[in-house]
């Protein structure tokens, strides 16, 4: 094939819709001040998750590939899509509030198993964390995890707790955030030098936030000194993976050159080219025939980068 790509790690899948949010208990101790903490040098960055950590999710829920509304199903989120004379478009939005608009053949199944948001943030002159996310309450998501153990809790910016769980399936520990119908997971290390601090702990709790579009997707937004990172940020972009019976589209956005994009020769499953906007990357990963059908019968567009609100502010 001629078109073949770089830029990996696929994700899981994802889960739905509209369920309720849960109580966590209150928290009667307030969290420490916080002391000043230098700028970080964004180069300096290193990868978060471990390499080892082995969540995984149960996806044994069944849906048919010709659905094309939203899906309250607990292991997976397909938002709502439009299907006009053999074509389906998506309105999507990213975890950064970065826009896109694609369509393809219906013929095509690029959403039957879900859509996946993936985003990270960092503390200036601390830890850099990526999320897992889900839709639904922070504890159902945890049971499908295979349950966990609740170890501390810290105070959001509301006054409600956010709590510190142990899963009994993983190595490393989450801090549980409720946004809307979207849970995001925060993952710290167990071991004494690599975990965060207690006041880092706190400052995520209380600099973190979320909320669900109308449209059903997660938005996230930070407050210095904790930064999200926006499109086309650092070696770990953000992204969106979209799920059907026959492989996966993992869409990135972001500033690239309009084109093929090449790829190792070890790196077969996986395709990948730039849009003719230069805004954003789409990788394609399955059979040779699912990456050619993608390539061919994926458009994209529009897409509209998201940027940081200080950025906003000044223009």
């Amino acid at each position: 094939m001629q078109f073949r790509a770089a830029l990996a790690i696929a994700i899981f899948v994802t889960a739905t819709g509209a369920c309720s949010s849960t109580e966590e208990p209150a928290v009667q101790a307030t969290a420490p001040p916080l002391t000043a903490v230098t700028p970080l040098d964004p180069s300096a960055v290193v990868a978060t998750r471990p390499p080892s950590t082995t969540t995984t999710i149960d996806t044994n829920s069944s849906m048919t590939s010709s659905s094309l509304s939203a899906r309250p199903d607990v292991a997976r989120f397909i938002p709502i899509l439009d299907l006009a004379d053999g074509i389906v478009t998506l309105d999507l939005e990213f975890v950064d509030g970065t826009r896109a608009s694609i369509s393809w053949s219906s013929q095509l199944d690029l959403t039957s198993r879900g859509i996946v948001p993936y985003g990270w943030a960092f503390i200036a002159g601390g830890a850099a964390r990526d999320f897992f996310i889900r839709p639904g309450p922070v504890a159902d998501v945890l049971d499908r995890l295979g349950g966990a153990e609740l170890l501390d809790e810290y105070l959001d910016d509301n006054g409600s707790a956010v709590g510190l769980w142990r899963p009994e399936s993983d190595q490393v520990d989450y801090l549980g955030f409720q946004f809307d119908n979207w849970t995001v997971l925060v993952y710290d290390y167990r071991a004494d030098n690599l975990k965060m601090s207690e006041e880092h702990r706190s400052l995520w709790a209380t600099h973190f936030q979320g909320e669900q579009t109308e449209e059903g997707f997660l938005r996230l937004s930070t407050e210095p000194p904790l930064e999200l990172v926006y499109a086309g940020d650092y070696p770990a972009p953000l992204n969106m993976i979209m799920r059907g019976e026959g492989g996966e589209v993992k869409l990135i956005p972001g500033a690239c050159s309009p084109g093929n994009i090449a790829q190792s020769a070890d790196n077969d499953g996986m395709s990948a080219w730039c849009s003719d906007s230069g805004k954003l990357v789409v990788e394609a990963f399955g059979s040779e025939e699912f990456q050619q059908a993608v390539f061919t019968n994926l458009t994209v567009k529009s897409v509209e980068i998201g940027v940081p609100p200080s950025t906003e502010e000044d223009q």
